[in-house]
Parts: C-alpha cells; structure tokens; sequence
C-alpha cells in the first residue's frame, strides 16, 4: 500500500501541478477561467467541557464540520454567466419559481501545466451569494474584476490518478 501511495505522488508531482493551474465547472459546464480562488477549507469544531477535579485542561470534544464561503475572482469578460447564475438563484427568477432556488454542484479542478485533470473538489448544494463587480476609478490602472461568492454543504476531494 505504501508503495502504491509513492508511485501515486512521484507521478503527481511529475504531471507539474501549480495552483495557477485550474478550471471551474457548474452541474459539468465551464463556466469561465478564474485568477483566484479563496476558502476551499474545512474545519471541525471543537466543544469543551471543564470537568471538576481536572486542572491540566479542559476536555475537547468534536462536534461538527463547517465550511467557509468559497470566493472565486476573475477578470471582467463578456461573458455574464456569474452575473446570470447570481439573478437565477436570488433574484426575480428565484420568486418567479417559487422560492425553489437551485442549488448546484461546483467543481474546482487541479489541471497539469498540460491540461491533465489531477484533483477535484466538488462543492456540494452551492449557490451563490454575493456577486461583486469591478472598483471603478480614473486613479486606477488595475485589470477590473468580478467575484462571485458561493455557499455551499461540503465537498468532495478525489483524484484522477
């Protein structure tokens, strides 16, 4: 088994990942390329319980998973899927479908510098929450950028090796 793993790593490394190297997916479709994406992270939380009588600190119990906000950011193109994906989920579509609200599946996929898929992670029942467009200003000589920022129920991390 060890073996296994280490032959596993050797070729992961040898496909040449970097994080710049990446692509996004929504229910299977691309839907555009990202400079940055921020809070792919879990975390357990922690409940402690000071017991009387033990004085070298308290007890630590786990108690559930938590899972930031996911913030993806891109410079302005002419495409308007994130903007349209934002008015499906909250704006009037979301009232004219009765208040359903789609939640969807998001990929995030590691790529090799030669366009090999090495890991994904999936975000489970994701929508987004908060779209946000370019700071505008005569002063500035910066690329304009949009983020979009989704919540969502977990994911999944798995490997195409």
């Amino acid at each position: 088994m060890a073996i296994g793993n280490f032959l596993k790593d050797q070729l992961f490394i040898k496909d040449n990942s970097t994080a710049a190297n990446f692509i996004v997916e929504v229910n299977a479709l691309t839907i555009g390329r990202f400079s940055e994406i921020a809070g792919l992270q879990m975390e357990i939380e922690v409940e402690q319980y000071q017991e009387g009588g033990v004085n070298d600190g308290p007890h630590q119990f786990p108690t559930r998973l938590s899972w930031p906000n996911v913030t993806l950011k891109r410079g302005i193109t002419n495409d308007n899927n994130l903007f349209d994906w934002f008015d499906i989920v909250g704006g009037q579509r979301f009232a004219q479908s009765g208040l359903a609200g789609n939640r969807d599946s998001v990929a995030i996929t590691l790529i090799s510098s030669k366009g090999k898929r090495l890991r994904t992670w999936t975000l489970l029942k994701a929508y987004p929450v908060r779209w946000t467009g370019p700071t505008l200003s005569v002063g500035e000589d910066s690329i304009a950028t949009e983020e979009l920022e989704l919540a969502h129920q977990g994911f999944t991390s798995s490997t195409f090796l």
